[in-house]
């Protein structure tokens, strides 16, 4: 009977022993939801509220160039994925974002302030 009490005790122990850590898991982020992060701490910093997107494009003999998609947007981030304020609410996944700079551009208006430069990389 003893025997059968310390084994019933030990596997009680178990058992709530997984059920607590089951119950502390950690967040783990994707790799695009830690660039959102990122963005939006730069953007913070830096008091960026518009961004110009640039979309890699790649030539048959296996040039690089970077295409405009942008100018001066809104924007904001959804976990892994930023939204471009456009007419039709553009969405890039910042898994594949390649790079991020800040540059003080002039504005329509004849001002200047900063914007996020985003570079993305093949989207497909």
């Amino acid at each position: 009977m003893l025997k059968l009490i310390k084994k019933t005790g030990f596997t009680l122990i178990f058992f709530v022993g997984v059920l607590v850590s089951c119950s502390e898991e950690e967040e783990f982020k994707t790799a695009g939801e830690l660039m959102g992060e990122k963005i939006q701490k730069i953007s913070a910093e830096e008091n960026a509220k518009v961004a110009n997107v640039y979309l890699q494009i790649s030539s048959s003999d296996g040039d690089i160039d970077w295409h405009k998609e942008f100018n001066q947007l809104s924007f904001q981030v959804e976990g892994q994925v930023i939204r471009i304020e456009d007419e039709n609410s553009t969405y890039y996944n910042l898994d594949r974002l390649d790079r991020i700079e800040v540059k003080a551009l002039d504005t329509e208006f004849g001002g200047k302030r900063n914007v996020l430069i985003l570079y993305f990389s093949e989207l497909y």
